[in-house]
């Protein structure tokens, strides 16, 4: 790395020495260079397919739900929006009868959420280091990512449904409710963020013997 003199101020110019580096500076340079090129990949060009694969594998986990019906699955609505059709059990407070299924909305926005850890579990990859002899984990993690988002979603759904009829358990403890929602932040506000990390150190030798010292 050196700095140039111009009339507009100092210039760092980083060579292919730095890019290359095995110094923690260098590693830490890399990973927000990659993180910041991939975060707005993914906020003005990717969100839109990301969204569409996310639907797809939602759906198909919704499909495998015990109680799941033929219409089990999500419409994405003119305006964005995502109506959820999904297995859920209860019985209704006012006439007594079970129910086996939900429907509800969910904003485009809180769906956008879960497509959040592929852009970042690939920043830190690319950041790290991906050549031919890793290439494959570097797949690889990208599919688990992709199921685990789907994962959390269907899972933010269930809660979602779970709280639009609290209402309907008058008598439901407070340790009930408290589950329920601490559940629900976990899925939306923990794990988007901490699941690309530790997917990275699981397929990335290299990055992780850095980290871990694991060999």
């Amino acid at each position: 790395t050196r700095w140039s003199r111009s009339d507009y101020g100092f210039v760092l110019v980083l060579q292919n020495s730095f890019l290359k580096s095995d110094s923690h500076f260098a590693l830490l340079a890399r990973l927000s260079l990659s993180l910041i090129t991939l975060l707005t990949l993914w906020w003005f060009a990717l969100r839109p397919p990301m969204l569409e694969g996310l639907r797809l594998g939602s759906v198909a986990i919704m499909k495998f739900l015990p109680g799941a019906d033929a219409k089990a699955g999500i419409t994405v609505l003119p305006e964005g929006d995502w109506d959820f059709h999904i297995a859920f059990e209860d019985i209704r407070p006012d006439d007594g009868v079970p129910i086996h299924n939900i429907e509800f909305t969910m904003e485009r926005n809180d769906a956008v959420l879960f497509t959040f850890s592929i852009p970042v579990y690939w920043a830190i990859m690319l950041g790290a280091g991906v050549n031919r002899k890793n290439l494959r984990q570097f797949l690889l993690g990208t599919v688990a990512m992709m199921a685990i988002e789907a994962i959390f979603l269907v899972t933010h759904a269930k809660s979602m449904a779970n709280i639009a009829t609290e209402s309907w358990h008058p008598n439901m403890s407070e340790l009930n409710r408290w589950w329920i929602a601490v559940l629900d932040r976990i899925v939306t506000s923990v794990f988007p963020f901490f699941s690309p990390i530790i997917l990275a150190l699981v397929f990335h030798k290299d990055l992780r013997k850095r980290i871990l010292g694991d060999s």
